[in-house]
């Protein structure tokens, strides 16, 4: 397995240096967004739908190693986008912090930029975490399914069933 990993490290790395070389003397310069994810083989995965403002990406998560979850909302900003995450309370049996900012780390990785990451695990609260006006008494949605959040693009803050956990900085 870590062969495989090694010879697939090796192998982008090849076709990265190759790619560069070779646009160096283009004429016209071509911009082309690819996302490349690659996860080791399993005998069970998961797939969850990921949603932005113009594309639907099917996102593969190995089974066990992090919960199944799909972005629902995708505000764009210059500085960095804010994300809203709605995890598949199916895909799960037990849910830790490290579960949750595992599931950050990996939103962050995969749709850069990013600034704000807003975690849930109910459709309801996904409608309602990113308004600034909520009403009084939808606020129970959000203290039972809002589960942590991702601030300034660094800081992961533990809310809802998980606010006794303490403030952490992404990948410390």
């Amino acid at each position: 397995m870590l062969r495989t990993v090694g010879t697939l490290a090796l192998a982008v790395g090849i076709v990265t240096v190759l790619a560069a070389c070779s646009e160096a003397g283009s004429a016209s310069p071509t911009t082309e967004q690819t996302a490349l994810t690659t996860l080791p083989p399993a005998t069970e995965t998961t797939t969850a739908a990921v949603e932005s403002s113009t594309t639907t990406t099917s996102v593969s998560v190995v089974a066990g190693s992090l919960p199944a979850y799909a972005v629902v909302a995708r505000v764009e900003n210059p500085q960095g986008d804010t994300l809203v995450i709605l995890l598949d309370p199916t895909s799960y049996t037990t849910l830790t912090d490290i579960d949750l900012e595992n599931v950050i780390l990996d939103v962050y990785e995969r749709f850069p930029p990013v600034l704000e990451i807003h975690v849930v695990d109910s459709q309801a609260a996904a409608e309602l975490v990113l308004d600034s006006d909520v009403d009084p008494e939808l606020l129970p949605i959000l203290d039972e399914h809002y589960l942590v959040r991702l601030e300034e693009g660094l800081r992961v803050v533990y809310l809802g069933p998980f606010s006794s956990f303490a403030e952490s900085i992404l990948g410390s």
